[in-house]
């Protein structure tokens, strides 16, 4: 005679053996939500920059005081 956990854990493996079938079945027809937020590469330039233009370079005053 089966006790009531015997039982009760066949049930809820054949339970979840559905649920997973279900879960595989449904998870190839949707689309991965990070593709759509992933940002994509950027075109780059096949010439250089016309001119090169270079920065200020601005030294602080030092004072010895």
């Amino acid at each position: 005679m089966p006790n009531g956990n015997e039982r009760n854990a066949s049930d809820i493996i054949a339970k979840l053996s559905r649920i997973a079938i279900a879960v595989a079945t449904l998870g190839q027809k949707r689309v991965n939500p990070s593709e759509c937020f992933r940002p994509s590469a950027q075109m780059i330039s096949s010439r250089p920059a016309a001119n090169k233009a270079s920065q200020p370079f601005m030294m602080a005053a030092c004072s010895d005081a």
